[in-house]
Order: structure tokens, then sequence, then C-alpha cells
């Protein structure tokens, strides 16, 4: 029979993630006194997801206590994990969870994340992993010994850098993409380029133009063994282990069945108030307008945190608009790149810096800023230069017109 039991709290917040910890911090920052809920999904009380696939793969024995946030932020706030909210109802502002506890609320925030995206071929192979969570790590590193054959499919922001992570530990690397190099979807094609020679150079096997299409145990009836994948193009080859990583989907459903407005991501306006009344969304699952940019979604771990705050200060009283504009960061071998705002190459992009410089390698540190069609800048990348992120967001918002020889010194690399 399920529970019968009703609860009544000033805040509830759906999701444990890095938005919902931010969330409670920030409801507390402004109403020290209020009465919080947290009902995530997850086994695990709010962690930080980017040491998943930085950090903790130097270690042999990784500390994941590490990156679980400091329960004492929290206050009395409840933290409720591996409990999903199946049923929102923002006319009653009612929840109920998949244990059929009724959740009463005065607002509630979705903070429902994201889920990779999984390939039909996936199904059923324990040699094949969609990574995002914590436990997901706990198994693959635990899979993963040294000398193994892994195949990463997917060369973006994940993808890169777990191959990077698997190539320090030895293991043998294959990458497979339908790009034209490493972060080709972000990077200007020249950065891109000279990334794909250095995981050449670093032992990866990269497999550009290629897509997946099958994956097959390698020895039917042997469930943990090895696999073959097969591509579009002919090719055929063998893996221990599989790590998909072709880009993930907002958790929308919940929204979707409540009535509120999704596109891309719960819509939302600039105190991420969605289309019902006391109902808020925040991080991945948040579609927001970003100051100088429009709508946009973000699925970075600086958005999370700072949307995730802020969220949780309107929500508690305080009435300000979020005109933060978020950036993303990436840790390669020895590169490493911060960015901000909209970068995409098929916009127009302007090197800058030794970078810029032809015969340059991926070592070469420089800036990338990517123009819209009227020649305002609508993204900055730095690559291998750090600590500029400020400057590139008043560039950004200042929204005028630019060409390369304006651009070009605009922002100093030292």
């Amino acid at each position: 029979m399920p529970s019968a039991e009703e609860r009544h709290v000033d805040h509830l917040i759906v999701g444990g993630g890095m938005t919902a910890s931010a969330a409670v911090i920030g409801i507390l920052d402004v109403d020290p006194d209020a009465r919080i809920a947290v009902v995530g999904a997850e086994p695990h009380p709010p962690y930080d997801r980017p040491p998943l696939s930085k950090d903790l793969w130097q270690e042999e024995r990784p500390d994941l206590d590490s990156v679980a946030h400091d329960a004492e932020l929290f206050g009395d706030a409840e933290i409720v994990s591996g409990r999903r909210v199946a049923e929102l109802r923002p006319d009653e502002r009612l929840a109920i969870d998949d244990a059929g506890v009724r959740w009463r609320y005065g607002k509630v925030l979705l903070a429902t994340g994201a889920r990779p995206k999984r390939p039909p071929f996936v199904e059923g192979l324990s040699a094949v992993s969609t990574f995002r969570t914590r436990d997901d790590f706990t198994a693959l590193h635990a899979r993963l010994d040294a000398g193994q054959r892994v195949t990463v499919v997917g060369g973006g922001f994940l993808g890169s850098e777990l191959a990077a992570a698997f190539r320090g530990r030895g293991l043998r690397t294959t990458m497979v993409f339908p790009e034209r190099g490493v972060g080709a979807l972000m990077l200007p094609e020249t950065l891109s380029d000279r990334l794909t020679r250095r995981f050449r150079r670093e032992g990866a096997e990269v497999r550009v133009g290629s897509l997946v299409d099958e994956i097959a145990l390698l020895r039917p009836g042997d469930a943990e063994g090895p696999v073959e994948l097969r591509s579009d193009d002919g090719d055929a080859w063998t893996a221990d282990t599989v790590v998909v990583a072709v880009g993930v989907e907002p958790n929308t459903e919940l929204a979707r069945a409540a009535g509120l407005s999704v596109d891309d991501g719960i819509v939302v306006d600039d105190r991420f108030r969605a289309s019902a009344e006391d109902v808020y969304a925040a991080g991945d699952v948040a579609r927001f307008p970003a100051p100088a940019l429009g709508p946009m979604r973000i699925e970075h771990e600086d958005h999370a945190k700072s949307g995730g705050m802020h969220a949780g200060r309107v929500m508690a009283g305080a009435d300000e608009p979020y005109d933060h504009l978020p950036f993303f960061y990436s840790d390669l071998f020895d590169l490493g790149y911060e960015a901000v705002g909209r970068c995409d190459p098929s916009l127009r992009t302007v090197l800058d810096g030794p970078a810029a410089e032809e015969g340059a390698d991926a070592s070469a540190p420089g800036l990338a800023y990517y123009l819209s069609e009227d020649d305002r800048v609508v993204g900055v990348l730095s690559w291998n230069v750090f600590g500029r992120l400020e400057e590139a967001r008043a560039l950004i918002r200042a929204g005028e017109p630019m060409d390369a020889t304006s651009l070009r010194g605009r922002i100093e690399l030292e």
C-alpha cells in the first residue's frame, strides 16, 4: 500500500544535485528559519559532479567522500535521497513522490537536471557505460584495469575529458565520433585540429567522421565480456569497456505532465520562475534568458551553482534578476580552457594571441571570439589562458559591433 504520509514545507526542491544544494544555501541566506525539503532520485546526498571526469581518475583509491557537499551548509533542511517525485500538481501546491509521500509546499524548485542520451545499441551490455553519476564512476573505475581497451563514443566536453583521463591511467584508448575533430562542436577548427593531434600524440586512437551504429558481445552469452563496435563506414574493432558520451537531454517529463511551458528545458524568466505560480526551475533543466544573449540552457557547474543559489534567494523573498553569464571550463592533459557565452564554431570566429599563429601547437595560448551575424561578440573562449572571464563577460554585455582588428589585443593574455 502506498504511504498516506503528508508533509508540509515552505520550500520543496525536486532533485538532489549541485543546483539543489546551492538553492538550499540561497534560501537560508535570505530566510534562515525556512522549512526546506530536498527530494532527489540519486541514492547519495548532493555532491560535486566535475571531479568524476577529472581529478578522481588520478587516484588509485578515489576518495568519493571528497566530492560530497558539507551537510552543515544545509542547516535543518531535510535531504531525502533515493526518492523520485512522480507527480506535481501546481494548482494544489502538491508533489507526490514514488513512495507515496505527499509534499505540500509553499514554493517548489524543479532541479531535475539532465540524463545521458542512450542510443539503442547500449541496452543490456555490462561493458557499456553512459557515464554521469557517482555510481557510474564507481562502477567504471572498478572495471578499468591498466592495459584494458576502452572506447569513448563522443568527442565533446565529457568524452574528451574521460579519454584524456583514461590515457593518463595507461588505458588503450580509442575515441570515435562523427565530427572532424575533438571538440569540433565548440572549438574553432584550428584549435580542434590541434587538440585532435595532441590526443594522438598522447597515444589515443582517434576515429573522426565515424558514427557507431552497433555494439555487440564479442562472445555471445558473456554479458560481462568484451564487445565489438561497428561504425557506419564499415570498420569494426573490439573493446573491453565502452563509454558513451553523446550529450544529455533535460529531465522535463515532470514539468511537462504538470502543464508547465517546456522548450528544450523548462522555460523560466530572469528570476527562474516557471509558467505556474510558485514553481521555479534552475540548473541543467532550465531554459533562461541569458543577459545579452537571449534564451539558453546551460549544463555546466557554474550555472548549476550560481543559478541554484539565485533561485533559492528569489524563492525566499529576494526580488533580484539573474544577470550572471555562466562560464564553463575543461582540463585535458596539461591543456585547459575557460569559456563564456555562445561558443559555436558555425559562427564567425576570430583567434588572437600565439594560438592564432600558423603552425602553433595545442599548447599555444590564445583567445577565440565568436561573432553573431551583426558582428557582436556572443562568446569568448580562453585557450590555455585563465582569469579573463570578467573581461569576456563585459565584451559580450557591451553588444558593440567588432571586427578582427578591433578584437585582437582587446583582452590581454598576460
